[in-house]
């Protein structure tokens, strides 16, 4: 049946990604910057505002630059929801500098961000930022997102407050449907192309095996010591993210002859892709038959 959920996992994923729409100048226009809080801001907005993504779907964030024209597209937005991706600096000044009556949020404020192992990519302060990938921590965000839509747009404020309550409700279960799956696993190993599960792993008692090295494919000697410590750990599986170079992944899937899963934390459908990513843990830790 894991198997069975993670075909369908990936059907939906990458065959139904959401389409882009042409932003109307008669909609309010909210931004944000990756996919998956595209998703969660819809479900507390529904189709009363128009939800735009800075970094499209499929795109590697650590290096994408929206065109000119992508821009400008985006300069009549009420709200700017930001996460900390080094494209966003430059992008929010010019925003601001062409609508002064944008309201700026950071989606980092009020957490403690962990240390970024992955240095090369440069976030903020050598901090790592991907926090969407703990419910916990979205869950404590969206409280704070849906403050903010309400006191911009008051006269949907019973809508959103409704949409929110049910949101939360949903990030609670999704939350206690990872720790009942994961919590029985004697061991709860993560090996990934790319360091993106810490705030994951500290939510349920998982550790991460990165195959980068400061944001780069490992020297053959950091190889031969991530391909130690993979094997001693007895992990089933490789996760690999679309994003990022696939070469040493392949090396440790032949070497340890153990299947490659494809994972994009950045996909659009935030609790088809979390439940996704938990089956992932769960068939990497399965015991030995």
């Amino acid at each position: 049946m894991t198997r069975l959920f993670l075909i369908l996992c990936l059907v939906f994923q990458f065959g139904c990604q959401k389409k882009t729409n042409e932003v109307s100048d008669k909609v309010p226009l909210v931004i944000v910057s990756i996919p998956p809080y595209e998703y969660i801001i819809e479900k507390i907005v529904g189709e009363t505002i128009e939800v735009k993504t800075l970094i499209p779907s499929g795109a590697n964030v650590h290096s994408y630059e929206p065109t000119p024209a992508a821009v400008k597209g985006l300069e009549k937005a009420a709200i700017y929801f930001k996460l900390g991706e080094p494209i966003e600096e430059k992008i929010t000044k010019t925003l601001q500098q062409k609508n002064e009556n944008l309201i700026v949020y950071d989606l980092k404020t009020g957490i403690k961000l962990l240390d970024d192992c992955c240095l090369g990519h440069q976030h903020e302060k050598g901090k790592d930022i991907h926090i969407w990938l703990s419910p916990r921590l979205v869950t404590r965000q969206v409280v704070a997102i849906g403050k903010i839509l309400i006191n911009r747009f008051p006269e949907y404020a019973d809508i959103y407050q409704e949409n929110l309550n049910v949101l939360i409700n949903d990030l609670e279960q999704l939350n206690a449907e990872i720790a009942n799956k994961i919590s029985p696993l004697n061991t709860k190993v993560l090996l990934a192309s790319h360091p993106a599960f810490a705030y994951f792993c500290n939510d349920y008692n998982c550790r991460q095996i990165s195959l980068e090295y400061e944001g780069k494919d490992p020297l053959p000697k950091q190889l031969d010591e991530i391909l130690w410590e993979a094997a001693k750990s007895g992990v089933k599986a490789v996760i690999a993210m679309p994003q990022f170079s696939m070469k040493a992944a392949k090396h440790i899937s032949k070497e340890l002859e153990i299947p490659i899963y494809e994972f994009d934390p950045y996909a659009f459908n935030y609790f088809i892709n979390m439940k996704y990513l938990t089956n992932l843990v769960v068939i990497s830790n399965e015991p030995s038959n």
